[in-house]
Formats: structure tokens, C-alpha cells, sequence
């Protein structure tokens, strides 16, 4: 113990007497290991660490699969009953959807995100309310009390400023009272804007729990010792039972469960792992510079090592001494580095605040903190080893004649060429790697979208089924809007749709030709129903016939439809479609127009086959609509304008998630837009840490 106190006091002395050399020694191995830490929080928060729930690992995500295998992302309310009433499996299963509702009555108007949840969903996830009450059996039942709300942490905050008094008073929601019972935790759900939950009837009047619409999720939790494959193999065994109770065209579908994680990171472990490679990369080259800088370093010190050697120093004595120097630079570019990773973990918390959910976002806890240092002490030893062991094992008789101070030897000239071109090898994988994600990110943005997002302003409504109960009342209202918004100065145009493009949501409903329905029942494409100038406001381009009209758009009209060309290409090969009729949603409707396909989902899947209907033909069932227009103007300056018209519409309608198409077709490109920032960011780093490399050989050497 008092010889390694000795060495480390040694190697104290001798990096202050170079502080040139260990600044950049610091600096260099600092970039590394805080880009390292950085990027292992984020795989910590995500993979290692089990989501904030008791008994995480027995909590899966359950929905039906269509036939290729494909989690359909939502299931039927029948299905749900059928798993709930039959497993042996689960200890508990739970159904959510969400809910979007207008509140009333504590100031201006504002639209709110919730989830209509089954009385199990708390109990599911291990969560007990930090103020009140959850619900109980009867408030989820049909006939019992389904007017109880339970606010979300961050709601309770804004809106009534940590009241510890809230349970008992009323809140309105789409101008209907809701008693509030209690408070969850803080981020206590996975859902970042869920702002409240209220109970989900089964089987109420009004809801819909056949074995066909799918619009709801299901959260389970397992029993002990139960495996996400084995509660699988149940479900679909039940499927199998019930199979003739299920429409036909779901014959082949099948159940998924999944674990709840899982379901989160899925998606991002490639590029997670992607991104640890290239940061480990960068520690690599720090590693290689600093241990070049350790051997151009050694040549000055030759001499004394030759010194320490014939005095009667053993070879371990001299590796030990060599092997402090470079842990102690090691710990001191960690200490550094975690100032680093502070900051970086800051900016990927910013980049992924779309991809994860908060409960998963990257943190510098201590499981982090001991990586951090436990990369550090490896760092040290890998640099190290060679011009310790090239210290240990030096030509005493030539480096005590040595006249030349700092002359190599071409043997040593050898390892620190090797170790330069290892740098600039590990470089250029990583420009390579960063210069393929460019070139993939500019075919992306070149996509044709199918629509222009410039000089456009959006916003989404939400209609309160209590004042606007029937298609009719929506319908005439949304009608007068357009005709506001229309009238505004620098508007060009407007209309509405019931799902934007890029806004990640789609519904998908059966189509078939009147001619010849029996091959086709089961073709699928994505529905939107819209109004006003909808397609001219987007610049959608027509290929054949007419958009819809105003005239078309009244509940007396026959119905019509506008497909694209993708239901062309599948259903009317070498055929004109105008004219003809469609089975759809239950009626025959004549086709009258053929538009371009829209990325409506993504813009890096090709777009799903669609038709469009008219409002007065169908209302989205989720009385949820967005609205959107064209300017002449800079879109931000139209947005108050905007929505003092919607107020003075209807002084208790209020507008959310205002934004231009611009930022939705950005947002869409966000995770790749990260991860090229990131991979170019680290190929930055080492190619500068290459380049500092060989200057600082160079100059000690010489």
C-alpha cells in the first residue's frame, strides 16, 4: 500500500510537470468516455432498467395480430372480454383507449388528452394515487357512478396549484361534471399527455364492444412465473375456441402479447446499439492517441526508466508506476467526462422526447456513474499496457548510451505508426457510417409526400358529444368555421380532414368493387372523411375527374368517394374507375375523382392505399377533426387570429396542437435527424482527436 501511494504521489509530479500533455490526455480521453456515458444512460433508462412499476417484467402489452403476423396496434372490446373471462394466465387484464375532451369552466376553454380505463388499469400497473382514491368496481360499471375523474400529477399542478382538498370537486369535460376522486403520482403513466382518467364501461349504452371495431388497447400483468409465451399460447388457443364467433374475414388473425417494455424500445434498440458502436469507436481512438501519446512521452523518458532498471527495479515495479500514471489520467478525463455526459444527456433527452416515453428517459443515476468509472479504470489500462511494457522491457545499454533524448527506436516507431493508423481507421468507419445515414436522410426528405406543407397552419378540434350529439350539429359547425377562416385576410383557402397526413394515426375499413365484391372483401385501405377545400388547400394533385364539392357534402346528397391511385393500381387495372361504385362502409358510393397517394402515416413506408368521403357520409366516430389552411402569410402570425375566430364560433371550442405541416413533416424525421446528428457529431469528434493525435506525437517527438 505504501508503494502505490508512492507511485501515485510519482505520478502526480510527473503529469504536473506536463501540463501541456495532460491537458490533451485529460480532453481527449473526456470526449470519450462522457460520449460513452451519454449514450449507456440512454440504453440504461430504456433496456437495462425495468419500468417504474412493481413486478415490471410480469406487465405485457396484448393486442390481435392480422394475418402476416402484425400486431394490428389495436384491438376489438370483444376480444378483450373473451381473454378476460377465459385466461388462467393473468392475473389481471385491463383495457384503455384514449379520450380527448374539452374543459370548461377554469378559464379560457382548452382541449385535453385523457384515457378511458377499465377499473383494473391502476391495479395493473402497481399504481396507487398520491391523493384520494382509484375507481371503484361499481364507477366502472354499467349504471353505477361513471361521472369520477382521476387527474394526472402534472394536471393537478397546473390547474389547481397542489390543492390537497381537490378530491370531491367537479370538473367539466366536453360540459359534462366529473367528480374528482384522487391524484396519481408524478409520471406515474407511460403516456406523456395524459392529463386525466375516467372509467370505461363495458358494455355501456353508446360504446361499442363487438368483435370487429378496433380502436382499444389491453395491459396485463402475468402471474408469477408465467412467460409472455405461455400466456400467448393461451390467448391464441381461446381465439381458436371462440373462432366462430368472430367475423370471418378475421379467421386468420391470431393474439401477440408482448412485454410492456418491449413495446417502448423495440424499436430504437438497433439504433441504440448503433449509436454505443460508434461512441465506443471514439473511445477507441482517444485510447489509441493517448497511448501514442504515453509512447512519444516514454522516449523522452527512456533514460530514467534505464536508470530505474539497473538500480534493481523489477519489471512489475515499472509497469505498476506506468500503469498509475495512465489510470490516474484515465479517472481524471472520467471526472471531466461526466460534465460531458451531463450536458449530452441533456440533448439526447431532447432528441428522444419523442421516441421514449418520459418514464424512460436517460438519467445519470448510479448504475451510470459506475459504468462511467469502470470504463474509465479499463481505458486506463488498455492505453497503458504498451508503453508500460515497452518501459519495462527497454535496452538498458542503449538508452543509458542514448546521446539523443527522445530518439526512438524502430521497433517503438512501429507501435505508434500502428496506433495512428488505427485512429484514422476507426475514423473513417465512422465517416462512412455517418456519410451512408446523410445520403439515406436526403433520399427521405426528397420523398414526394403527395402534398405541400408550406405556408400551411393546422390545428385539431374536439367535439363535445353533449352540445354537438348528432353528424348534423358537428357538420354545421364545422361548415361556418371554414367559411371564418376562409374570410380571414392572407387565407387562400381551407378545409378539414379527420386525420392530417404525418400525424401517425390512420383508420382502415373494407372496400370492394360493386361489380365484382366477392375476390375483393377483404381488400383494406385508410379512410379520412374531409371538407371545404381540402385537397386545393394541400395541393393534393388530381388525376382524374373532380375533388369533392360543398355540394356533395350535405346529408341528402348520394355519396361519393375520391380514391388514389394505389386503390387504381389493386382494384381497376387497365380500367377507368370514374363512375363506377364502390361497396364502402355499408353503401354504394360512385367514384369521382382520382388523387395522389399521401405519406399519411410515415414518410419512410409507402403509403396505404385511401379513399376519401364526405363528412355528411361519415363523421369520424371520435368526433375529433383537424382543420387546415393556406396563407399568403407567415403561418405563426395567423395562429391568434386563428383562434379568436374558433372562440367567437363557439366561446366553449377550443383548438389544440396548432402547428404547420412544415413541423409535423419535421417531427416525422426526428429520429433520423438525431441519429445522423449524433453519428456526424462522432465522426467529427475522432476525426479531430486524429488529427490531434498525430500533431501531439509529432511535437513530442520532436
Amino acid at each position: 500500500m505504501t508503494g502505490l501511494i508512492q507511485d501515485l504521489r510519482y505520478a502526480l509530479r510527473q503529469l504536473r510537470k506536463s501540463p501541456g500533455f495532460t491537458a490533451v490526455a485529460v480532453i481527449t480521453l473526456a470526449l470519450g468516455i462522457g460520449a460513452n456515458t451519454a449514450i449507456f444512460s440512454v440504453i440504461n433508462s430504456a433496456l437495462l432498467q425495468p419500468l417504474p412499476y412493481p413486478h415490471a417484467e410480469q406487465l405485457v402489452d396484448v393486442t390481435e395480430t392480422m394475418p402476416d403476423g402484425r400486431p394490428n396496434g389495436s384491438l376489438s372490446g370483444g376480444a378483450f372480454k373473451d381473454w378476460r373471462d377465459h385466461t388462467s394466465k393473468f392475473a389481471q387484464l385491463a383495457v384503455y383507449e384514449d379520450m380527448r375532451s374539452n374543459l370548461t369552466g377554469m378559464g379560457t376553454a382548452e382541449r385535453i388528452n385523457g384515457l378511458k380505463v377499465s377499473a383494473e388499469y391502476l391495479s395493473v400497473l402497481g399504481i396507487a394515487p398520491a391523493v384520494g382514491r382509484g375507481f371503484a368496481a361499481s364507477e366502472a360499471a354499467v349504471g353505477g357512478n361513471n361521472h369520477v375523474v382521476l387527474l394526472t400529477h402534472s394536471f393537478w399542478q397546473s390547474h389547481y396549484a397542489g390543492d390537497q382538498g381537490v378530491a370531491g370537486k367537479s370538473v367539466s369535460l366536453d360540459q359534462i361534471p366529473y367528480t374528482v376522486i384522487g391524484v396519481l403520482p408524478p409520471r406515474a403513466l407511460w403516456q406523456d399527455d395524459v392529463q386525466f382518467l375516467v372509467p370505461d364501461v363495458v358494455d355501456a349504452p353508446g360504446t361499442y364492444w363487438g368483435r370487429d371495431a378496433h380502436f382499444r388497447r389491453v395491459v396485463g400483468r402475468l402471474l408469477p412465473g408465467t412467460s409472455s409465451a405461455e400466456a400467448q399460447a393461451e390467448l391464441r388457443g381461446i381465439k381458436q375456441q371462440l373462432a366462430t364467433q368472430y367475423p370471418s374475414w378475421k379467421a386468420q388473425w391470431s393474439v401477440a402479447v408482448t412485454p410492456l417494455q418491449e413495446l417502448f424500445v423495440g424499436g430504437t434498440r438497433p439504433m441504440l446499439f448503433l449509436l454505443l458502436g460508434a461512441v465506443a469507436l471514439v473511445l477507441l481512438i482517444a485510447c489509441a492517441n493517448v497511448s501514442n501519446l504515453l509512447l512519444a512521452r516514454g522516449n523522452a523518458r527512456a533514460r530514467e526508466m534505464a536508470v530505474r532498471i539497473a538500480l534493481g527495479a523489477h519489471t512489475w515495479r515499472i509497469v505498476r508506476q506506468m500503469l498509475t500514471e495512465s489510470i490516474l489520467l484515465a479517472t481524471s478525463g472520467c471526472a471531466v467526462g461526466l460534465l460531458v455526459a451531463n450536458f449530452s444527456i441533456r440533448l439526447l433527452t431532447h432528441m428522444v422526447a419523442k421516441q421514449l416515453p418520459q418514464i424512460l428517459h436517460p438519467q445519470l443515476d448510479s448504475k451510470v456513474l459506475l459504468f462511467s468509472i469502470l470504463v474509465a479504470c479499463g481505458c486506463g489500462i488498455l492505453f497503458g499496457i504498451l508503453p508500460a511494457w515497452r518501459a519495462a522491457h527497454a535496452d538498458v545499454n542503449h538508452d543509458l548510451k542514448e546521446a539523443e533524448r527522445g530518439s526512438a527506436s524502430r521497433s517503438k516507431r512501429r507501435s505508434q505508426s500502428f496506433l495512428v493508423v488505427s485512429e484514422f481507421a476507426f475514423t473513417l468507419v465512422l465517416l462512412v457510417g455517418a456519410g451512408l445515414f446523410l445520403r439515406s436522410f436526403i433520399r427521405v426528405t426528397e420523398t414526394d409526400l403527395g402534398f405541400n406543407p408550406k405556408h400551411t397552419v393546422a390545428f385539431d378540434l374536439s367535439f363535445s358529444g353533449k352540445k354537438y350529439s348528432g353528424n348534423e350539429d358537428r357538420l354545421r359547425f364545422t361548415k361556418d368555421l371554414i367559411g371564418r377562416i376562409r374570410a380571414l385576410p392572407g387565407v387562400e383557402s381551407a378545409g378539414t380532414i379527420s386525420t392530417l397526413p404525418l400525424s401517425g394515426m390512420e383508420r382502415g375499413e373494407f372496400l370492394s368493387r360493386k361489380d365484382k365484391p366477392e375476390p375483393l372483401a377483404r381488400y383494406v385501405v385508410g379512410v379520412d372523411s374531409v371538407g371545404g377545400d381540402y385537397f386545393s388547400t394541400l395541393g393534393i394533385g388530381l388525376l382524374g375527374g373532380r375533388f369533392l364539392a360543398d355540394a356533395d357534402n350535405i346529408p341528402t346528397a348520394p355519396p361519393v368517394v375520391v380514391i388514389d391511385s394505389g386503390i387504381v393500381r389493386d382494384l381497376y387495372p387497365n380500367e377507368n374507375p370514374l363512375g363506377r361504385h364502390v361497396n364502402f362502409l355499408g353503401k354504394d358510393c360512385e367514384i369521382v375523382g382520382i388523387v395522389a397517394p399521401v405519406h399519411q402515416r410515415d414518410i419512410e413506408h409507402d403509403p396505404r392505399p385511401r379513399v376519401y368521403g364526405t363528412q355528411a357520409f361519415f363523421f369520424p366516430p371520435s368526433s375529433n377533426i383537424s382543420i387546415v389552411a393556406r396563407t399568403t402569410l407567415q403561418p405563426s402570425s395567423l395562429v391568434e387570429t386563428i383562434r379568436k375566430t374558433v372562440l367567437e364560433a363557439d366561446p366553449n371550442q377550443p383548438i389544440a396542437n396548432v402547428r404547420t405541416l412544415e413541423q409535423d413533416v419535421d417531427s416525422s424525421l426526428a429520429s433520423r435527424r438525431s441519429a445522423l446528428l449524433l453519428l456526424s457529431l462522432f465522426a467529427a469528434v475522432a476525426i479531430s482527436l486524429a488529427c490531434i493525435g498525430v500533431y501531439g506525437v509529432m511535437s513530442h517527438s520532436i
